[in-house]
């Protein structure tokens, strides 16, 4: 397979996902929310034509049978990593290894999240070494490349508004022309459900 998105999920347990989002609704309605939007995302970014393969890097790994039941024809491989840069980073790695000449990666917590902007990511890869889309909270919610650059998944400061900037930043010092993608916005807290129409006003 040419092109290969791998998807992060985290397996929908109560207090486990959406911690943020918990404080305001409860561990139990925030499981939900995440498990919602999870089936919707895969839904939408499912390959309608086969030109892309999709791999699901689990979480935690010892539920590997929980995700067989959950997302049944999936490809499953467990995530590898302390922390989320390093699981991406292997994440980018493994899609190589499977014989991926472009490779990209998400999470599954954006709503807005399709398969036109995952063909597109690809698309862009023709001619830039790096595909980025930025999330409105600073972060970034899709990165794909041609060859593995680990260098963009060392010394960022995951889970703050600086993580797309010093990306940039690291990609400018490589030397590596890239394309940016629109941006999203994931869900994090009660606004956000209202503003996605997971929670009435």
């Amino acid at each position: 397979m040419n092109n290969i998105l791998g998807v992060v999920a985290k397996y929908p347990e109560p207090g486990k996902v959406k911690t943020r989002l918990a404080r305001d609704i409860g561990n139990a309605g925030a499981m939900s929310a995440y498990k919602t939007i999870a089936e919707m995302v895969l839904r939408r970014t499912a390959s309608d034509k086969g030109d892309y393969g999709r791999i699901v890097f689990y979480s935690p790994s010892a539920m590997k049978g929980r995700f067989e039941e959950w997302l049944p024809g999936e490809r499953l491989l467990p995530q590898r990593g302390r922390d989320i840069g390093e699981r991406m980073k292997n994440a980018l790695m493994d899609s190589f290894t499977f014989g991926a000449r472009k490779a990209a990666v998400v999470g599954v917590d954006l709503p807005d999240l399709d398969r036109d902007i995952i063909k597109r990511s690809f698309l862009e890869l023709d001619s830039a070494d790096i595909v980025i889309g930025p999330a409105l909270d600073g972060g970034y919610y899709l990165i794909g490349m041609k060859i593995l650059f680990p260098e963009l998944f060392r010394g960022i400061p995951w889970s703050s508004d600086k993580v797309f900037e010093e990306t940039i930043e690291t990609i400018h010092k490589l030397g590596l022309n890239y394309s940016v993608l629109g941006p999203l916005s994931d869900v994090d807290t009660v606004e956000d459900l209202r503003k996605f129409h997971f929670l009435k006003s």
